[in-house]
């Protein structure tokens, strides 16, 4: 008895992987997703720059476009490729990920605020420390939210 891999083209959509597929998938989709994230991350940074030290916005504004940016970026790099995420509940999904954004983001800032009070460290540098924790929380999230399916809930 072998354990044979399937082909990509043979795997049947929304089955579960077993064995090696699963232990690669379960090893490589955190990966892509810290790649994907960490552009979302570069292209959020680099707005926020421009938007502060380039146009002179402030720096609240500067964050919610340029995390915006970010949020939108990472959703749509990774909800259907990389978390199989569906293209018919897409707006669902869209609308839920935005939703637990907005909570995170005002967390995350909140934080950055103790850690800058607490320690006295640039407000960059509170960011960097909470980049790998939101990433992960982000990789869980919106790993479920490409799960759900509320389309399949209507009749």
């Amino acid at each position: 008895m072998t354990s044979e891999i399937p082909a990509p083209d043979r795997v049947v959509a929304g089955e579960p992987r077993t064995g090696a597929r699963a232990l690669v998938d379960l090893l490589l989709k955190p990966l892509a997703f810290v790649g994907i994230s960490g552009v979302g991350w570069l292209i959020d940074l680099g707005t926020f720059l421009v938007l502060t030290e380039g146009v002179g916005w402030a720096g609240s504004v500067s964050n919610i476009v340029s995390s915006a940016l970010g949020i939108v970026f990472v959703f749509a790099a990774s909800h259907g490729h990389l978390f199989g995420g569906n293209a018919e509940d897409r707006g669902a999904h869209f609308t839920a990920y935005v939703l637990y954004q907005v909570l995170l983001v005002g967390g995350v800032s909140l934080a950055i605020d103790a850690i800058v009070d607490a320690t006295g460290v640039l407000p960059i540098v509170a960011k960097l420390v909470l980049t790998p924790v939101t990433i992960s929380i982000n990789y869980v999230v919106l790993s479920r939210i490409a799960r759900w399916s509320p389309s399949s809930r209507r009749s």
